[in-house]
């Protein structure tokens, strides 16, 4: 019995020293817890001091301008890396290296399907595609060194093609990498074939239809339905199979300004960086030379002019799955192709559209075109602060300018009798509806059209333009002014 209760007490000291340890261990265990938890609460505080400081120096950026020339967007790059990994194929006929492969140049194989990416019964490789001619690279060489490709849309008019082209290699000199040129010719018109592979600075595309489009509606005009076909074609060219990363789109009939590839390669940062922006054009539709006056002041518009415009790949991919079967701009214009989303435009044109005959019949020509400014002042593009016509700041900024103008009733504009040089100062004039609108335009001259609710040049509803002189008119609308948090003097 004694022998037996020695063992039972030993048993138990070494079962309490053995708790006595297992305590030991793990309140060590608890403190080396509790000594990570704060270390990584501090670490926490630390990042979210980064995150914030971060925050605040893009803000500053912003505010100054920085941003512009310096920043392009995280979420832009990841979403290039996606879109990369996801292009698709196209058939194109060209004077490439790369179009040896299916019948020949200016030719499609058997069993061509259009958009399908099959040629001569090979499939063309995505990714980066470079042509060389002469032993030099053409095209600009890689595309990713490009702030955009620049496209002539050509179909049957030789001698308007010739002029824009002698006009784009006016200006073009040493810009081969940063705008590599194409031709993009829809259909087998051998004078516009010739003279656009004379061009040796340009690449030469042709877009062979596999058959006639067919159209919604008896009677229309089939040109429109082939244009955006063509369209279509040229930028899948461009994007998917080229990987460009911004395409700027010339028709055959446009002439350029001296400073149009500065005033590209400027806007193209705001394209990046603020995701409102939907497109950069070079036209004002209310650019006629009684309506302008300053060469260096752009717009946001909620108006889609086109007449050389640039794009995005990001832009391009959101829209090929539903591009339009016909009237590819009208149908840019509609609220669900937009989504809120607005066009950057100068007040001074870059191009000047000479194309009085063609497939809108010369209309508008010489009333609207015609008269057109195209700017020829030098312009320091890569010096401007363009932040005012970021989303964030261009509200306030329009405000800042509606400011300056006197309210007039609508009811006693006559400029016959007044205009905003004689007065000395900005006028602004309301409108209610279309139909007032229209009245109210007519009265000066400038465009009374609307597209998808929108007047030309309009933003927030506010159509601004120069008369006779550097004081400006503002067409405005309540409902507009609202949204920009501005308003008319109570009892008007």
């Amino acid at each position: 019995m004694l022998m037996i209760g020695t063992e039972c007490s030993d048993r138990v000291k070494v079962l309490m020293e053995a708790q006595r340890k297992w305590a030991n261990e793990a309140r060590s265990l608890r403190k080396n817890l509790t000594d990570v938890t704060r270390e990584t609460m501090g670490l926490e505080e630390e990042l979210e001091k980064a995150q914030a400081a971060y925050k605040h120096a893009r803000q500053e950026l912003v505010s100054s301008g920085g941003l512009i020339v310096q920043i392009v967007l995280e979420d832009t790059q990841r979403k290039q890396q996606q879109q990369q990994q996801q292009q698709q194929h196209v058939v194109a006929t060209s004077t490439d290296p790369l179009d040896k492969q299916g019948g020949g140049e200016g030719q499609t194989g058997a069993g061509v399907t259009r958009g399908g990416g099959i040629r001569g019964g090979k499939m063309l490789g995505g990714g980066v595609v470079q042509a060389a001619r002469a032993g030099r690279m053409r095209g600009g060489g890689d595309a990713k060194d490009a702030v955009a490709a620049v496209v002539i849309m050509a179909c049957n008019r030789v001698d308007y093609l010739d002029r824009t082209i002698q006009s784009v290699l006016l200006h073009h000199k040493g810009l081969d990498t940063k705008f590599p040129l194409f031709i993009s010719q829809d259909g087998t018109n051998a004078g516009v074939k010739e003279r656009a592979k004379q061009a040796q600075q340009f690449t030469y595309l042709q877009h062979i239809e596999a058959a006639p489009p067919r159209m919604n509606n008896p009677g229309e005009n089939i040109a429109y339905y082939r244009i955006a076909e063509h369209y279509k074609f040229a930028l899948t060219e461009l994007f998917d199979r080229r990987q460009f990363p911004r395409v700027i789109i010339l028709e055959d009939d446009m002439e350029l300004a001296p400073d149009f590839f500065d005033y590209f390669e400027a806007t193209s940062n705001l394209l990046d960086v603020d995701e409102s922006i939907l497109a950069v054009s070079s036209w004002n539709d209310n650019g006629q030379k009684q309506f302008v006056h300053d060469s260096e002041l752009l717009y946001r518009s909620d108006f889609f002019p086109g007449l050389g415009w640039m794009l995005k790949r990001e832009l391009w991919a959101e829209l090929k799955p539903k591009w339009a079967r016909a009237y590819w701009d009208d149908w840019l214009r509609l609220p669900e192709q937009r989504k809120g989303r607005q066009t950057i435009r100068p007040e001074v044109c870059r191009t000047y559209n000479f194309g009085e005959h063609g497939s809108s019949m010369g209309q508008y020509f010489s009333q609207y075109l015609a008269p057109i400014r195209l700017n020829a002042l030098p312009v320091n593009w890569a010096q401007k602060d363009l932040s005012y016509l970021l989303d964030v700041s261009y509200p306030a900024y329009m405000v800042s300018q509606l400011r300056t103008a006197r309210l007039i009733p609508l009811a006693a504009v006559n400029t016959e009798v007044v205009t905003p040089s004689e007065l000395g100062y900005d006028v602004m004039v309301e409108y209610g509806n279309e139909s007032s609108f229209a009245q109210l335009a007519g009265e000066f001259g400038v465009f009374q059209e609307w597209k998808a609710g929108v007047p030309r040049t309009a933003y927030s509803g506010v159509v601004v333009f120069r008369y006779h002189g550097p004081h400006r008119v503002f067409f405005v609308e309540r409902r507009g002014l609202a949204r920009l948090g501005f308003k008319l003097p109570s009892g008007t």
